[in-house]
């Protein structure tokens, strides 16, 4: 009796003890590839006037990101279509991207969430994403971009089969002045025969209210075929 016991417990916990292992085989997928940079970026941008739908600006880019004599990563402008070709508002935005400094550096939801953390929570059920059959973790994520500390809110998917995560969805919660609201999505490449693993699209929706206006930034990231940034680094 106590032996069918045992088994029937067994049987109760080990798939969840299987899913629970999950987040950290992602999190050595993640490890592994944190210091990965896009050869290219593609960007898509359109701000709308939230009322009418109007556009008041779009534009689409295209971005290389090379190392220079100095071992820096240099991003060099390689095409640009817009509707505005002659638009300040357009031309900012592009200066912006080109001056980011996109150094990889690890502080990734998975490089810094471990799973012993009390935001991170794994929901019942296996969900299809992308075609692949997932668990999906629900996070807290807090972070530092451009000297600002965020708070998101997120979810995860995670394929059952390989451990590599394929979807993410954050939602800002500490939002800064005239941000009504802001939400990312992200989607990832996996190769499990050589391990590789990147970021490869990244969707943003962002509402701005500002006196007696309201607009919504939508961006588009693609990012293609990565190359590793190991100079110094391990």
């Amino acid at each position: 009796m106590k032996v069918v016991l045992f088994l029937i417990l067994l049987s109760i916990f080990s798939p969840l003890l299987s899913d629970l292992t999950l987040w950290e085989k992602a999190r050595e997928i993640a490890k592994a590839n944190w210091n990965l940079v896009p050869s290219e970026t593609q960007h898509f941008i359109v701000m709308r006037n939230t009322r009418n739908n109007n556009v008041i600006f779009d534009f689409e880019v295209k971005i290389t990101h090379k190392l220079d004599n100095e071992n820096n990563i240099i991003n060099e402008l390689i095409d640009v279509k817009s509707q505005q070709e002659n638009s300040t508002l357009v031309y900012e935005r592009i200066e912006e991207l080109l001056a980011r400094d996109i150094t990889p550096e690890k502080t990734g939801i998975l490089l810094t969430i471990e799973d012993d953390n009390p935001g991170l929570e794994l929901l019942d059920g296996i969900t299809e994403v992308e075609d692949k059959q997932c668990t999906t973790y629900q996070f807290v994520w807090e972070t530092t971009i451009n000297e600002r500390d965020m708070i998101f809110e997120g979810k995860m998917w995670i394929d059952v089969e390989t451990g590599a995560p394929v979807h993410a969805t954050l939602s800002l919660q500490n939002t800064p002045l005239f941000v009504k609201n802001m939400k990312i999505e992200k989607s990832f490449y996996y190769d499990p025969v050589i391990n590789l693993w990147y970021e490869n699209e990244i969707m943003s929706i962002t509402e701005i209210v500002i006196p007696f206006r309201r607009m919504t930034l939508e961006t588009k990231q693609k990012l293609l075929d990565p190359w590793s940034y190991s100079v110094g680094n391990d």
